[in-house]
């Protein structure tokens, strides 16, 4: 009797066990279904960002060919010099900042580019309609003038003689690295010199008569959009990756991975360089040896893992951003 109530106790907890099991994993099945078509969502969304900058790019190559006629038709008054030497427009006219570094010496010829580009502000805005996330959008030509927007002080963000194409959202764009002329992404964090902390970048280079005149680029704060996706989801442990590095995440995923605090930027000085994520950003050198494995196996291409952290177990379901070469990673509490 006592053999026949153990076999019968052993077998009640392995069809318990089980069951729990295949629950579980039904469960696991339905939520990488939901994963994969959040993460379809977030690529065609940044998608459809790329493509508007390349509708941008050639609306600038427009305003090349018709130049003389636009040139013409500029009120030239309300750009000045500063005494740093700065070409400017000091008065906010609900149009776009604009800002002429002095990096090549400034000239008629180069204040040309500020006035034939003044057009450009109108698809600015239309842009930034369509795509309420974007945070700003610009256009950098070869020598280092830029025109921005929305409109700032730019005397006292920006530094004299910056040389523009030397950041990564000008040079990514450039003949050597973007040979095939697209609209391309600056896909890892950066600190925008422009004063708005970490942005990505989607950019466009503008050729006239075959030359490289400059790049329309466009930037987001990739958080906006996590949380945005988060919130319609319902999922709220998402992290965005590129390789090891952290891209965006939700809140609960900082706390959880204790990762640092991306949402604040102080900026001690001007930005006159890339400055992009530390390695305080990079799962791969994580504190937490499971946070340092867990992303080793994300590396892997693994689609789905278990992970522990504060004795909670989570499900790690991960799926790929072909647009920007990311990888969507979502956490479920078991």
């Amino acid at each position: 009797m006592l053999k026949k109530g153990i076999w019968s106790l052993l077998f009640v907890i392995c069809f318990f066990t089980l069951n729990v099991c295949s629950t579980d994993m039904q469960m696991i099945k339905l939520k990488k279904k939901e994963i994969s078509v959040l993460a379809d969502s977030i690529n065609s969304y940044l998608g459809a960002l790329r493509l508007s900058i390349k509708s941008t790019a050639l609306y600038t190559e427009s305003l090349y060919k018709n130049q003389d006629h636009i040139i013409k038709s500029v009120n030239k008054r309300k750009f000045k010099m500063s005494a740093s030497g700065v070409f400017y427009k000091p008065i906010n006219d609900s149009g776009s900042a604009v800002f002429i570094s002095g990096y090549v010496p400034i000239n008629e010829s180069l204040k040309k580019v500020i006035y034939l580009t003044e057009p450009i502000d109108q698809e600015f805005k239309k842009q930034i309609s369509r795509f309420p996330e974007i945070s700003q959008i610009y256009y950098n030509d070869k020598s280092s003038c830029n025109r921005i927007y929305p409109f700032f002080d730019v005397l006292t963000q920006y530094e004299p003689k910056t040389d523009i194409t030397s950041f990564n959202f000008y040079y990514l764009a450039n003949e050597k690295n973007n040979p095939m002329k697209n609209s391309v992404w600056v896909n890892e964090p950066y600190i925008d010199p422009a004063g708005r902390g970490w942005m990505i970048s989607s950019i466009c280079p503008v050729y006239y008569n075959d030359k490289l005149e400059g790049v329309v680029g466009l930037d987001f704060d990739i958080d906006r959009i996590i949380r945005k996706y988060s919130k319609s989801s319902g999922l709220n442990y998402l992290v965005m990756m590129n390789d090891g590095l952290t891209v965006s995440c939700t809140q609960e995923i900082q706390m959880l991975l204790d990762l640092p605090d991306s949402k604040s930027v102080k900026y001690i000085e001007t930005i006159v360089q890339d400055k992009t994520r530390t390695i305080d950003f990079n799962l791969l050198n994580n504190n937490n040896n499971e946070v340092r494995s867990l992303a080793e196996n994300i590396m892997q291409n693994k689609k789905y893992l278990t992970a522990t952290f504060n004795n909670k177990i989570f499900y790690v379901i991960i799926e790929d951003v072909k647009e920007t070469n990311w990888k969507l990673v979502v956490f479920i509490k078991k």
